[in-house]
């Protein structure tokens, strides 16, 4: 299981983002099929769903314009990026990629699609864990000044 895991985190970003996606989007098609478990507050979680998914895609387009890499495996990346987003948390992409995650649970509006969510969630803290370990280690200077410049990872005066 280990391996698995360890396979997922250290997998393409960009291969990972559109995966999660496809099983967000195929397990809410097909739990709206069956009629499973629905949220309450229909069709307000619904659009709140949807605004949320929007909110988090402008965060993570606006997040790229600063990192032109980050759609690169850790091991391609060239240097430790500072500026935009970046100066105020450390994982700007991976914040938003929760927050668009949580949007498509909540437009489908099934407790099933917030559970996978919820899921892919931890699995995007674990994978932003791994990464400033492995940061650390390549950049161990540059990569220690940033984490004292810059102290939350995703959340300010949180996490």
């Amino acid at each position: 299981m280990k391996r698995l895991v360890d396979a997922y985190l250290l997998a393409n970003p960009a291969l990972r983002g559109w995966s999660e996606w496809g099983i967000l989007g195929f397990s809410g098609i097909i739990g709206l099929a069956v009629n499973t478990s629905r949220l309450p507050w229909f069709p307000f979680i619904n659009i709140f769903g949807v605004l949320l998914f929007l909110a988090g895609l402008f965060f993570h387009l606006y997040s790229e314009r600063s990192h032109r890499e980050a759609h690169k495996r850790s091991t391609e990346i060239s240097g430790i990026v500072d500026q935009g987003m970046y100066g105020k948390i450390r994982h700007p992409l991976y914040l938003s990629l929760i927050i668009m995650d949580l949007g498509i649970a909540l437009a489908f509006g099934l407790l099933w699609t917030l559970v996978l969510a919820c899921g892919f969630s931890v699995l995007a803290v674990l994978t932003s864990l791994r990464e400033e370990q492995f940061l650390l280690g390549r950049f161990p200077e540059q990569y220690a000044r940033y984490r004292s410049r810059v102290p939350w990872r995703m959340i300010p005066g949180l996490f």
